[in-house]
């Protein structure tokens, strides 16, 4: 999961210097779509090392990530897209440019507290190791 990760950061870091070299709005669309896949990525691979594999008994689903925040976290990266400068569909339902920085602030806050999570939740001594992770 660590290279999907970070082969999705590539992905989105070439596809910002394309956005600045050319600026065409169609760019731009796609560079908020492999930022979707990024943060996407991201999440997941920060989920897994929060919750590892769970199993069928009651312990493994009390270790779960809710099934409301996971969709809530889909609905937001595909509101990213969606709500994007380089696509009309925000422009057309009369929204303004705020709302996807909203959508895209929001997802840095979750992103946040599944970082501060993490810390928490690693032991004392393991910490020092999970800290370049976490930054």
């Amino acid at each position: 999961m660590l290279m999907a990760t970070i082969l999705a950061t590539v992905v989105w870091a070439g596809a910002c210097i394309v956005v600045a070299a050319s600026g065409a709005s169609a760019n731009l669309a796609i560079a908020d779509a492999t930022d979707a896949l990024r943060y996407a990525t991201w999440f997941v691979l920060v989920g897994s090392l929060l919750y590892g594999k769970t199993t069928g008994d009651a312990a493994g689903s009390l270790n779960r990530i809710p099934r409301w925040l996971t969709a809530l976290a889909v609905l937001a990266l595909v509101l990213a897209v969606a709500f994007s400068e380089g696509l009309p569909i925000a422009t057309r339902a009369g929204l303004t440019p705020r709302a996807e920085y909203g959508v895209r602030i929001g997802l840095a806050v979750f992103g946040l507290a599944l970082a501060e999570q993490l810390y928490r939740r690693a032991h004392a001594q393991a910490r020092w190791a999970i800290k370049p992770l976490c930054l």
